[in-house]
């Protein structure tokens, strides 16, 4: 099952690079995965995967065989539901809901890999939801006290909750700096024309 961000566009062939993807970790002998991520941090605490992002305007990573993962961003993911893990009911909004899922399955001997397949995150560069943004973090740090600080590559948990509130607090205000003359970009009017250029 693939969970993706309305924002994403999937280049041509995705789906068939996709099932090759999955094929080949299945063949080298690697059936029990559970989750996998399009971007993340493997287990030698390093990004990988493939995309573009039009929110910060670069191409982030390059090809690479399947890693292992630690954590992924959720600009889209695949889940494998074979293995019966499945989403927390009670998980408060879609922010980290990936990785508390990854976690879920790495604790009952599931591997979770970040794999190479080129996409485009038609991002815009605005903060949103911040309140419920919060309260995911807040979940998640209850939830999994003995696996923090959890890094993730678009936020860090801490073992404070009021650590948590300010560096995401100082984080959404130095991105709304920063990005001031970028916050009114539009979205890429035609995703197709980007090209990866680190293959």
């Amino acid at each position: 099952m693939v969970f993706v961000q309305a924002d994403v566009y999937l280049p041509e062939r995705w789906d068939t690079k996709l099932h090759e993807i999955i094929k080949n970790i299945n063949d080298g002998g690697t059936s029990n995965w559970c989750v996998l991520g399009i971007f993340g941090i493997s287990k030698d605490n390093v990004y990988a995967g493939h995309l573009y992002t039009n929110g910060l305007q670069k191409e982030l990573g390059k090809n690479h065989s399947p890693v292992e993962a630690v954590a992924i961003d959720e600009t889209l993911f695949v889940v494998n539901k074979k293995t019966g893990v499945r989403f927390d009911d009670d998980f408060p909004y879609l922010y980290l809901y990936g990785n508390d899922l990854l976690l879920a399955a790495s604790g009952i001997g599931y591997k979770n890999y970040v794999i190479c397949n080129f996409l485009v995150h038609n991002s815009l560069t605005r903060l949103r939801d911040h309140n419920n943004s919060l309260r995911s973090i807040e979940y998640f740090r209850r939830k999994w006290k003995n696996k923090l600080p959890f890094n993730a590559p678009y936020i860090n948990v801490h073992s404070s909750r009021l650590k948590n509130y300010y560096y995401k607090c100082k984080k959404d205000l130095k991105s709304l700096i920063s990005n001031t003359d970028r916050i009114i970009k539009v979205q890429h009017p035609d995703p197709s024309s980007i090209k990866p250029k680190n293959v």
